[in-house]
């Protein structure tokens, strides 16, 4: 099942171009404008069901919360490795998105990932 992506400013588009094979994916500095503020990117990406694909911690952080969480991919001080580690797990990405749907959140660290449902 295709699922939709939104690419924060702060993610290589690399990591757009690799999910863009499979899956719908959108760029913030292409749908809003550059510099586009976190509560404006997370409402576009909420009303839109869209997963968001993000570096920033805070940003990150706040979608984890519990009462108020939406899905989002955080690829947490991966820099210049951010697409190898997507590859590398897009199958389980895929699955824990297909399973949890919008309560779906997951970080991707250099060595290791956690999903939450």
């Amino acid at each position: 099942m295709p699922l939709s992506f939104l690419i924060d400013e702060d993610i290589d588009h690399s990591v757009g171009n690799l999910l863009a094979a499979t899956h719908s994916v959108s760029h913030v500095d292409t749908v809003l404008v550059t510099g586009a503020k976190d509560p404006v990117v997370e409402q576009y990406a909420r009303s839109r069901g869209l997963i968001l694909v993000t570096g920033d911690r805070r940003f990150a952080t706040r979608l984890r919360q519990r009462d108020k969480r939406w899905s989002c991919l955080f690829l947490h001080d991966l820099y210049t490795d951010e697409r190898n580690r997507v590859a590398q797990l897009l199958d389980v990405i895929q699955r824990e998105a297909e399973l949890a749907g919008d309560s779906f959140w997951m970080e991707i660290r250099p060595h290791s990932f956690t999903v939450e449902r």
